[in-house]
């Protein structure tokens, strides 16, 4: 135990460190594109102006060199086509505004919109206006300069890789599903029967951090795993075993995913994770969730007076370090369960 805390301490030490000698990322702007209308916020001058959509394609005539712009992946980042909602602009329209603001020095980063909720949470902006949407992507960079930022795409068509990637994705989905609906017991659910066939061989390759990650530490009496993550180890495994116990290669290479490939493309570990899939929501979502918790001093009384998990935006400072040191740790051990099992399964 006092290990775990040494070692906890060391790491939220480290991330401190790490997070104070980052720079400014020197944002000046944020836009937000409604429907009808866009709306700039001058982080500077503290000053909101709207403005029609052609003032939008005409911005490298509006801003100055070395500007730096942010605008959510959904509106400067993907094309608009017959059923857009959030896209203003085509793909011609898109890549003529990337060139002239590359010509005149200004620089587009494209920021995740799923995390846009979260910045108004943690920057206190109750209301969801097209004004505190850019007020809140501005304030969420400035409090986390760590925050991964995307680059405008180099194309709109996707690659073979990419396809390849939405059918492998596709096929993983339905394959969680189905094994989730029997508990993980189904008569024909042969990537389930590995896993408790080769259980104790997992475990033993694992180091202590991924074992106590995917709950193959404490017994029962009987020898058995007293509450192994099946769910877990099951998402990690179908993204190299099928339903039918079948190695699942990729079409394109004729060999097993490596883990570059998968997490970017399969599990989408990166912030930019829309549509990540049945694997990447189990494990991101509901099994990080609770280790992290379990690890963590982040709860509190509800008006019923049961304890239950603070919400992101109520953490202080070193819960947030905490936060982020437990879900690094967890994202490493999906890694070392991915390579662990790559390895058993290719002999």
């Amino acid at each position: 135990m006092l290990n775990q805390l040494t070692m906890r301490q060391k790491g939220i030490e480290e991330l401190k460190k790490f997070f104070n000698q980052l720079p400014d990322l020197g944002v000046t702007h944020v836009l937000d594109c409604g429907k009808c209308e866009a709306t700039l916020y001058d982080v500077k001058k503290d000053s909101v102006r709207t403005m029609s959509h052609g003032e939008v394609l005409a911005l490298h005539l509006l801003l100055d060199k070395g500007d730096h712009v942010v605008c959510e992946i959904a509106h400067l980042g993907v094309e608009r086509k017959i059923r857009s909602l959030s896209q203003p602009f085509n793909r011609v329209e898109l890549s003529t505004l990337y060139t002239n603001l590359e010509k005149n020095g200004i620089k587009l980063s494209l920021f995740p919109q799923q995390s846009t909720n979260l910045a108004r949470r943690i920057c206190k902006f109750n209301e969801k206006t097209d004004e505190t949407d850019v007020k809140a992507i501005a304030c969420f960079l400035q409090k986390f300069p760590q925050t991964s930022l995307a680059n405008p795409p180099q194309s709109f068509d996707f690659s073979d890789s990419k396809r390849e990637a939405f059918r492998f994705k596709s096929l993983i989905n339905a394959d969680c599903n189905y094994a989730r609906f029997d508990s993980y017991k189904g008569k024909e659910d042969l990537c389930s029967k590995w896993i408790m066939d080769n259980l104790e061989d997992i475990a033993d390759n694992l180091s202590e951090t991924a074992r106590d990650a995917f709950g193959l530490i404490d017994r029962k009496r009987n020898g058995e795993f007293k509450d192994p993550s099946i769910t877990g180890i099951y998402s990690v495994t179908a993204i190299l075993l099928t339903y039918e116990g079948e190695l699942r290669k990729r079409k394109d290479t004729n060999s097993l995913p490596g883990w570059h490939w998968t997490a970017r493309n399969v599990l989408s570990l990166g912030p930019c994770h829309f549509r990540g899939g049945v694997a990447r929501s189990t494990l991101m979502y509901h099994c990080a969730r609770h280790y992290i918790a379990r690890h963590m001093d982040c709860k509190k009384l509800n008006e019923n007076g049961k304890k239950v998990l603070r919400r992101r935006e109520e953490f202080n400072e070193e819960q947030e370090l905490q936060f982020r040191y437990y879900r690094s740790l967890y994202r490493k051990s999906i890694r070392e369960l991915f390579q662990v099992v790559k390895r058993m399964l290719e002999g």
